[in-house]
């Protein structure tokens, strides 16, 4: 029989051990290495993230390599189609040092809705021709790719914006995804490529927080261009050279248009482009050319 000594020892000890677990039990154990590395771009720090912020569905890395070149700003939400940083935007924007960017906007839920309202004109466009067997012919050769494969990936529907080259809206289920890459360098293939990895992570979205990339695009949008006068960009002695004598002075038609009037003739409205392409002028039926057309047009209508 152990000695009452031996016993209050073993006690003791038995008492300190318990203590050690119970001690080990109520702390957290160190994160592995890998997630004590700070994350490149804005992540949420709760578990409790937007499942349905769309700036989680893409790796940031991924839309560089599309765009070209770094991301000046963290991915971050915006909304009604701007590039205007909002905390709660239904649009996620990427963008560049020199303002390129790509657009992801994601509906959650009634997506089919919306995709009819937009990829059914384009259906009926292919079936009818449009009117016009060209338009039908340049819509399907569009929508393929560099290779002249067509498209797929992990939606059930796929198509570009009608009447645009660079809107890739891509469907399944009730879900729509629509990818605006008209700002940026990026392909088609390229464009589908990313539609394809948003929904392979629809269901498992990353946990970057577009809403708190607001902060850092906000100072980023203090360094944007400020837009200019439409008819301060070409002098009217410039604008003679080409067109002939002006009846007057140019002068603003809108907010993005400058018109020169023509001793009794139509006149022709300079219009900023919104294309990929930057033709300067425009005929008066909104037909876009370019200054020598326009020289050429003017011409034509002297005859």
């Amino acid at each position: 029989m152990p000695a009452i000594g031996d016993l209050e020892r073993r006690w003791s000890a038995l008492a300190a051990l318990a203590c050690g677990v119970l001690v080990g039990c109520s702390q957290h154990s160190p994160p592995p290495p890998s997630a004590t590395v700070a994350p490149p771009f804005a992540k949420s720090s709760s578990d409790e993230f937007d499942h349905d912020d769309p700036c989680s569905l893409l790796d940031p890395k991924e839309v560089e390599a599309a765009l070209g070149a770094p991301l000046a700003a963290p991915p971050y939400r915006s909304a009604n189609g701007t590039v205007d940083p909002t905390p709660t935007g239904d649009s996620c924007i990427y963008e560049t040092a020199k303002f390129r960017y790509i657009s992801l906007d994601v509906t959650f839920k009634g997506g089919a809705q919306v995709y009819s309202m937009s990829a059914g004109m384009m259906k009926n466009l292919l079936k009818s021709g449009g009117g016009n067997a060209q338009i039908a012919n340049n819509v399907k050769k569009n929508f393929k790719l560099d290779d002249g494969t067509d498209m797929s990936g992990e939606w059930d529907e796929a198509s570009l914006m009608p009447m645009n080259c660079c809107i890739f809206l891509g469907l399944r289920g009730d879900q729509l995804i629509n990818l605006d890459f008209t700002a940026s360098p990026a392909t088609l293939r390229q464009a589908a490529t990313l539609v394809d990895s948003a929904y392979k992570r629809i269901d498992h979205p990353l946990k970057i927080d577009g809403g708190a990339g607001v902060t850092a695009a906000k100072a980023l949008d203090k360094t944007r261009p400020k837009p200019v006068a439409v008819c301060s960009l070409l002098t009217r002695g410039e604008v003679e050279a080409i067109l002939g004598p002006l009846k007057a002075d140019p002068s603003a038609s809108g907010h993005s248009g400058c018109q020169y009037d023509l001793p009794a003739k139509r006149a022709i409205p300079l219009r900023r482009s919104t294309s990929r392409s930057t033709g300067a002028a425009a005929t008066p039926d909104g037909a876009p050319i370019t200054m020598w057309e326009a020289s050429a047009w003017q011409r034509s209508t002297r005859t």
